[in-house]
């Protein structure tokens, strides 16, 4: 089949390697795949809204966190290249069979972005039973946004075959449609873990914590995380945010991430592909991001809710105590059957 893809491929790590994932695993499976090409004339991924970004930064004395902000940005180009696209405007000239929304919160119609672009992320762009889902989330937008406009609903009724990344979105759409959805793994689950060694760099860092956080750190937290540094005798390495508390910050690169994560001692973050990552490499790893849905219900279901940071449990006391990665080993070889299975069912020729 010729499958175009519909997800946001760009502007962090994790969204890079779900959009990768999903790529690898409709190419593997013997079809031919291109990404519906993301437009961001006035989002956050913008050319304007960057440079307007780094302008505030430098005009701060920030020049640090510009520099980040530059070398990140040079990063993702170069992996950017790794995506065929086609733009909107030439759907109809081409001879696409199916699109697959997702992975990724292409339902955050909180969100202005996808709120924008719902008759896209919903699939009504493109005619009923057309579209099929790949573990679409919702995140934390609420069942009224869903209700509030008619298009969402109608675009989630047309689709061929609907799949989610978590319970409540899977709510969501039994409420709306009355239609039960599949509940996915995510993408970088959805590939074995050796997928991501081609993307392994060298790295001068050998024993250190990687801190892989979108939110900031109180006082305590970072005097915490710095005496475990103590402790441990180890390193702080801050991905993508510039921390002058830290030893080392580095770009957001989609390389750096994947060669970080499988060489890091202890991880700290409150990311969704933060955690994933964390999971899918086995580290021991402190959990800070667990208030959002799909990073609570990603922990129960793996079992691995012990490494959520709590005010009772200090990170040494974590870090000296470990995971169990036994269950949840076997949680993600059972979804990803499962996974595979909706969509070698749902992929096939009409």
């Amino acid at each position: 089949m010729n499958i175009c893809i519909v997800t946001v491929y760009k502007g962090n790590c994790g969204t890079c390697l779900q959009a990768y994932s999903t790529y690898k695993t409709l190419k593997d499976l013997g079809h031919n795949v291109v990404f519906l090409f993301q437009d961001t004339p006035n989002g956050n991924l913008s050319f304007k809204q960057r440079m307007k970004t780094f302008m505030i930064k430098c005009l701060k004395l920030e020049f640090n966190s510009a520099k980040l902000l530059l070398n990140s940005d040079k990063a993702f180009k170069k992996f950017e290249c790794k995506f065929p696209t086609i733009k909107l405007e030439e759907i109809d000239k081409s001879d696409v069979d199916l699109f697959v929304l997702g992975s990724d919160t292409i339902w955050n119609f909180n969100s202005p972005y996808f709120y924008d672009k719902r008759n896209i992320y919903t699939g009504k762009a493109f005619g009923s039973g057309k579209s099929i889902t790949y573990a679409a989330s919702a995140a934390n937008t609420p069942y009224e946004t869903f209700v509030k406009d008619l298009a969402i609903k109608e675009g989630i009724e047309g689709l061929k075959a609907i799949s989610v990344r978590d319970e409540d979105t899977k709510a969501i759409v039994k409420r709306l449609t009355e239609r039960e959805a599949t509940v996915v793994c995510d993408p970088t689950m959805l590939v074995e873990k050796q997928i991501f060694d081609e993307f392994l760099i060298d790295i001068p860092d050998k024993k250190y914590i990687l801190i892989y956080a979108f939110g900031t750190f109180s006082k305590e937290a970072q005097e915490e995380i710095l005496d475990l540094k103590k402790k441990k005798n180890l390193e702080v390495i801050s991905l993508g945010e510039n921390r002058s508390w830290c030893d080392k910050s580095i770009p957001y690169d989609v390389y750096a991430f994947v060669s970080y994560f499988k060489n890091a001692s202890f991880v700290i973050t409150d990311t969704f592909h933060g955690t994933i990552f964390s999971i899918i490499n086995e580290k021991n790893f402190a959990e800070y991001g667990s208030r959002q849905k799909k990073i609570a219900n990603l922990l129960k279901d793996v079992q691995l809710t012990e490494s959520v940071k709590s005010e009772e449990t200090s990170l040494t006391q974590m870090f000296e105590k470990g995971l169990d990665y036994s269950f949840a080993n076997e949680k993600i070889k059972t979804l990803r059957k499962e996974s595979l299975n909706y969509l070698k069912e749902n992929l096939l020729e009409r």
